[in-house]
């Protein structure tokens, strides 16, 4: 994948998927043994650790009115996106 074609899928990871909670984007999105560390110390490993996860968030958030997660990229290129 290009560089730029790495930062559109980070692009709709958030926007898409993350913000609007909808796993059924999974397949589109992610590897199915996508391996993932949250920033609350969980790990998940799959579609259904990752989607529990999900379901983590959203529930405790659901009482703050809409969730907009913003990602700026720090570095980019072809292999590797950070931020």
């Amino acid at each position: 994948m290009s560089a730029n074609q790495n930062v559109h899928l980070i692009g709709r990871f958030h926007n898409e998927m993350w913000n609007q909670f909808d796993k059924g984007l999974f397949p589109e999105l992610l590897a199915e043994d996508i391996r993932f560390r949250g920033s609350l110390g969980q790990s998940a490993v799959g579609y259904g650790e990752f989607g529990q996860y999900v379901d983590y968030i959203h529930n405790a958030f659901a009482d703050h009115g809409e969730w907009n997660y913003t990602i700026r990229p720090q570095s980019v290129n072809a292999e590797v996106i950070s931020s």
